[in-house]
C-alpha cells in the first residue's frame, strides 16, 4: 500500500495498513516545524493513536478539552444563549484532546520508524490506475507500485483529483476558538 501524502492523515493511514498486516509507504514532503495548526482528537482518534502506539509519544504535548462553550455571536435581535458543556457533567475526564500538528506529526513520525517505509519527496502524482495496481511517481522521479492506493495529500489533493474522485463542497461560515 502507497499513501500520497506525510502529514498526520497520511502517516496514520501508512500506521494503520502496517499496523493491520501490509507493507506501507508513505510518500510527501517532511512536515514542517514551524506548522503552528493544531488538531482537536476526540474519542475516535484517541483510541486509534492507542492502538497504533502513537499516544505515548504525543500525551504529553496534548491538552484536555474538558469544557466546550459556544457563543451565538451573530449580532442578531434573537440570539441562541451561551451554552457551557463540561467533560466532568457526563464523568469524562476531557472531551479530547487539542495538541499542535506538529507535535501530532513528530508523534506519528516515531512510531512509524521501522514499521513503515517513508519516502521524502517534494510531491507524488498518479501516473496509472490500473486494475490490481496504482503507479504513482515522485517529484525527483522515484515510481512507486502498489496493489493499493491511498490520498491523504491535503484538501486540495492532486492525487485523489487524478484518480477521478470528486468533491463537494461548501461554505462553513463559523469560526472557533481554542
Amino acid at each position: 500500500i502507497v499513501v500520497a501524502g506525510a502529514g498526520p492523515a497520511g502517516l496514520a493511514a501508512g500506521l494503520s495498513a502496517a499496523h493491520m498486516g501490509s507493507r506501507a509507504a508513505v510518500a510527501g514532503p517532511q512536515a514542517s516545524r514551524s506548522d503552528g495548526r493544531s488538531a482537536a482528537l476526540f474519542d475516535g482518534s484517541v483510541r486509534l493513536l492507542k492502538r497504533l502506539g502513537v499516544w505515548p509519544h504525543i500525551a504529553g504535548a496534548s491538552e484536555p478539552i474538558d469544557g466546550i462553550r459556544l457563543i451565538d455571536a451573530t449580532a442578531s435581535l434573537l440570539r441562541a444563549p451561551e451554552v457551557v458543556f463540561k467533560s466532568c457533567e457526563i464523568d469524562l475526564p476531557a472531551f479530547g484532546y487539542s495538541i499542535l500538528n506538529r507535535d501530532l506529526t513528530a508523534g506519528l513520525e516515531t512510531t512509524a520508524n521501522g514499521r513503515l517505509t517513508r519516502i521524502v519527496c517534494g510531491s507524488v502524482s498518479i501516473r496509472a490506475i490500473e486494475a490490481g495496481r496504482v503507479v504513482l511517481n515522485t517529484s525527483e522521479g522515484v515510481e512507486l507500485t502498489a496493489s493499493l492506493g491511498a490520498a491523504a495529500d491535503g484538501r486540495t489533493s492532486a492525487a485523489r483529483t487524478a484518480a477521478g474522485i470528486g468533491v463537494r463542497s461548501w461554505a462553513y461560515p463559523q469560526g472557533a476558538v481554542v
